[in-house]
């Protein structure tokens, strides 16, 4: 696993986000509007899984789930067809993410992403083909 991979990706919409204990990092919430005099910003992001949640509107779930709410697309983590779209554009707007794979791991104390059965095949299938690739 790359060490804070998804960053990078975050720090597009949260981008005064600090560094907190095991992965997380704090910033001020991209979905309503956080006091910029707060000492304590709602949102946190796990820069190592994709995991992210809000505090104050509650909201939470996966790196894909946080771009279509950003872009202010449904996403149902069911749907092949939602997750190839968040896919490709997380492939073209960071295709480091792309290439070092972007299938999650558990980290010990048990946070992760909720990733669903479809997006992890789509994601192993994904690593497949890339892995064909660079054999030839």
């Amino acid at each position: 696993m790359i060490e804070g991979r998804w960053r990078e990706f975050f720090s597009v919409h949260v981008p005064k986000a600090k560094r907190g204990a095991n992965g997380w990092w704090n910033g001020f919430c991209p979905f309503h509007e956080d006091p910029e005099t707060s000492r304590s910003p709602s949102f946190g992001f796990n820069a190592n899984s994709g995991g992210w949640r809000c505090q104050g509107c509650g909201e939470h779930g996966n790196a894909y789930q946080f771009l279509a709410r950003i872009e202010g697309r449904p996403y149902d983590k069911d749907s092949q067809e939602d997750l190839r779209w968040a896919r490709s554009v997380i492939a073209e707007r960071f295709p480091e993410l792309a290439r070092g794979g972007m299938k999650k791991k558990r980290s010990p104390g048990g946070v992760g992403t909720n990733l669903s059965a479809a997006e992890i095949a789509s994601i192993a299938e994904m690593q497949n083909y890339q892995r064909g690739m660079s054999s030839e």
